[in-house]
């Protein structure tokens, strides 16, 4: 069973995912919403909202494109990789000597070698590699796991961080159907629920990095999600005011 804590991360992380569309939400209904809070939070669908005369439920779902691409190697777990890497080497002795004093914002490029599959050990002497080139003022070579570092004096603690800024992709139209055909499969879910309305979000998460088009040779094929029994169906991103409507 999952705990309490899992359950309200989640809830949270899926608040984010609608904060975008809130505003329509309020004008659709007439509604003020105030800041997220335990009151509109459900159980399929995951969210409710609701005036005197009309009530809507939101479904939230993430959509993963370089999952279903990729399979195993993919955003997700690429950022996982990092996480650990980064847990790694804040524990390294020498950036530990040299921040006693004085703490560190590292900033870091990926080099074309490094893989979901390399050691972390590996990737953490590459970046003390960097970390000791920068310190004495000199160029690093060592440039085929971390292209990169950027460091910038700071205080309170070291941070370390990856650059995941990158060129974006299309959605492609295969990825949408798929998250809005495994929603529709479980719909029937809702029914214990009375509502007037019935939404569907479709959330890109920030490592996905894709952009907020859709194919040109593909956008006839979006006229099938006109018939899907959500009355509306948005994409949404971590970025400030991303919304894509699919169905308004």
């Amino acid at each position: 069973m999952k705990g309490n804590n899992y359950i309200k991360k989640k809830k949270k992380q899926e608040w984010e995912a609608i904060k975008n569309v809130i505003s329509d939400i309020n004008e659709y209904l007439d509604i003020n919403i105030i800041p997220y809070n335990v009151q509109y939070e459900n159980e399929s669908p995951d969210f409710v909202f609701k005036n005197k005369k009309t009530c809507i439920g939101i479904e939230v779902i993430e959509c993963h494109p370089s999952v279903q691409k990729n399979k195993k190697d993919n955003a997700p777990a690429f950022k996982s990789f990092q996480k650990r890497i980064i847990e790694e080497f804040d524990n390294n002795s020498y950036l530990n000597e040299i921040t006693k004093e004085i703490k560190l914002n590292i900033i870091i490029d990926q080099g074309n070698a490094l893989k979901i599959n390399t050691k972390t050990v590996d990737v953490s002497k590459s970046l003390e590699n960097h970390l000791r080139a920068w310190k004495e003022g000199q160029r690093c070579n060592d440039t085929k796991l971390i292209r990169k570092i950027r460091v910038i004096e700071t205080k309170g603690r070291n941070i370390i961080q990856f650059n995941n800024i990158s060129s974006v992709s299309f959605i492609e139209y295969e990825y949408l159907e798929h998250n809005i055909n495994k929603k529709e499969q479980k719909i029937t879910l809702y029914n214990k629920f009375e509502y007037d309305e019935l939404w569907l979000c479709i959330h890109l998460p920030f490592e996905e990095n894709c952009q907020f088009d859709i194919l040109k040779d593909e956008k006839d094929s979006c006229d099938t999600f006109l018939n899907s029994p959500y009355n509306k169906i948005f994409v949404t991103s971590e970025a400030t005011k991303d919304i894509l409507w699919l169905k308004k």
